[in-house]
């Protein structure tokens, strides 16, 4: 990631980014707000949750969608095919010049796209069976995944990807935890491991990048790579992990430096977590409270990134935790779960 780049080529910035500024903010106005939360939570079934996203943006997807599926099925699919249309929105209409830091974004949901085929194919299940849950992010993409699927060997037809070439070869570098995945042995476990890292690795390049355009992006991205570092290091503490072992899993890059997490790994995590609005002594409650802090912080850069790409980014984030929401909200109906249990699970 060039991070040099000039905004000095952006000479009147409402005529750069006011058309699609204006476009981001009227799909942010579409997402479900907190009252409807609440009616999808207290509703008895996941039918009840399809009849009520029937009144958003979602209807047109569930409707065609509803033909071949139901229930969690048509939730999740339908949800997927929303982001993966409006991803192609925004990037039509985006300037060329922001495409490199947008493909940021879009490298997140291919990688997703690549592990969906590991883990089907782990599964032994068919093409038809993975392929909806795809997220159609472009609309010529999937001849390539089925290629890649069909393969006889679907690990070396993933590397020889572009996103997975830049992804091995990152692991081979000096980017710690990505260098992590070359240890295991298991090839399916290995890629896996190496797509999700890279994505990683583009966090960490975006945070050291300085341009007005991304500013509260990198705000956010910085965030997250802190509320990664927290958790990795709580987690392993509580597995009784020595501290030696558990920096070489970190992200770099975050504002929360190695030092300060080393001094709360030895003693307590408390000051730390009070930064991000966590007090639990437990991994995974504190986890969750950061990752409310992080959702309320997403809101607030929103509101501040006017006539920047920061907002567009920040929204695409935004939507892909509502749809993990509805996701999950539709899984723990389907279990049973009480509306305080679902409560603790979703993020908003």
């Amino acid at each position: 990631m060039n991070s040099t780049l000039s905004d000095s080529m952006f000479k009147f910035v409402p005529l750069t980014y006011g058309y699609v500024n204006a476009k981001v903010s009227a799909l942010k106005s579409y997402l479900i707000h907190e009252r409807l939360y609440d009616q999808i939570i207290a509703a008895r079934d996941v039918g009840e949750i399809v009849a009520m996203l029937k009144t958003t943006k979602y209807a047109e997807y569930i409707d065609e969608c509803s033909k071949k599926y139901s229930g969690i099925e048509l939730i999740e699919i339908s949800t997927m095919r929303r982001l993966g249309y409006i991803t192609r929105r925004i990037t039509s209409v985006l300037p060329k010049s922001d495409h490199t830091f947008f493909s940021i974004i879009v490298a997140k949901w291919e990688i997703f796209n690549l592990k969906s085929l590991i883990s089907a194919k782990i599964a032994s299940k068919s093409w038809d069976d993975v392929e909806p849950r795809l997220i159609p992010i472009h609309g010529d993409m999937f001849d390539d995944y089925k290629e890649i699927f069909n393969s006889n060997d679907i690990v070396s037809a993933i590397r020889y990807t572009e996103i997975g070439e830049k992804a091995f070869k990152v692991a081979k570098s000096t980017f710690n935890i990505s260098r992590f995945g070359l240890n295991i042995e298991d090839p399916f476990l290995k890629t896996y491991v190496i797509l999700d890292n890279y994505y990683q690795y583009l966090l960490y390049n975006v945070s050291k990048t300085r341009t007005n355009r991304i500013c509260y992006f990198v705000d956010l991205v910085k965030l997250q790579l802190d509320i990664k570092n927290i958790s990795i290091s709580m987690r392993a503490k509580e597995l009784g992990f020595s501290w030696q072992k558990t920096m070489s899993q970190l992200y770099p890059s975050g504002n929360i430096s190695y030092a300060m997490l080393e001094r709360a790994f030895n003693s307590s995590f408390s000051n730390i977590l009070s930064k991000f609005g966590a007090s639990s002594n437990d991994a995974y409650k504190a986890e969750v409270e950061m990752e409310l802090f992080l959702a309320k912080k997403k809101k607030a850069l929103f509101r501040k990134s006017v006539l920047s790409l920061s907002r567009v980014l920040i929204f695409l984030l935004m939507l892909e935790e509502e749809i993990n929401n509805l996701r999950k909200i539709a899984i723990a109906k389907d279990m049973g779960l009480s509306e305080n249990e679902i409560r603790k699970v979703i993020i908003i």
